[in-house]
């Protein structure tokens, strides 16, 4: 998988670790987030989240990932892609799929001209009592 890329789509406290921990496994990664100073924090070689060994794993692999705000040739240069963005909890204790929508609708274009399956699961603690009620696919 070394000519592999993949990418990361949420630099936030999951999302930049996962990149991180796949970029010191040697592959090649993309590492997406629509907040500026977060990208710009990473591009200078700061980590934007405070998490042990973060900075050290960024400054580490910088060889093996990029990061950026364009959204366009992600899903294109990818050979997998990882969309990991918060679900917060709504007050009925249920949690939000709002930024998902989100980034699956910037991503939808992208998407249907890579010409594959897509998955796309909101992994809710029911997900698995209602045989995948939460997911869909785009063709």
């Amino acid at each position: 998988m070394q000519n592999k890329k993949l990418s990361v789509i949420g630099l936030g406290k999951l999302g930049l670790p996962l990149a991180l921990s796949f970029a010191s496994k040697g592959l090649n990664v993309i590492g997406y987030d629509i907040n500026k100073e977060t990208v710009d924090k990473l591009h200078s070689g700061l980590s934007p989240i405070s998490e042990p060994f973060v900075q050290k794993m960024l400054l580490n692999n910088k060889a093996n990932i990029t990061f950026t705000q364009t959204a366009e040739d992600i899903i294109q240069k990818s050979n997998i892609s990882f969309i990991v963005v918060p679900t917060p909890s709504k007050k009925d204790g249920s949690f939000s799929s709002q930024y998902i929508e989100e980034a699956i609708k910037a991503f939808i274009p992208s998407l249907k001209k890579k010409k594959t399956k897509t998955y796309i699961c909101n992994n809710q603690h029911n997900f698995s009592r209602n045989n995948g009620k939460n997911s869909q696919t785009i063709d």
